[in-house]
């Protein structure tokens, strides 16, 4: 398990390579919760999407390298 260090801002770009890809998670604050958009190597893996606490950011099907979750 690696470990990443967010940083107490309501929006955030967090990059971490993982199985040999560039993953890159934004973080945003949307109203009264948070949203994460993740990219692959550049492609966009998801967009927006509500972040749940404990829950995996990404759903099955993009899970080859692992997932991603907040604490």
């Amino acid at each position: 398990m690696f470990k990443l260090q967010l940083k107490p801002l309501p929006s955030q770009v967090v990059t971490a390579s993982l199985g040999g890809n560039r993953y890159t998670i934004i973080l945003k604050s949307a109203n009264d919760f948070m949203v994460s958009s993740i990219q692959k190597n550049g492609s966009q893996m998801t967009d927006g999407v509500r972040i749940v606490y404990g829950t995996p950011l990404l759903s099955y099907k993009y899970m080859e390298d692992g997932n991603f979750i907040l604490f």
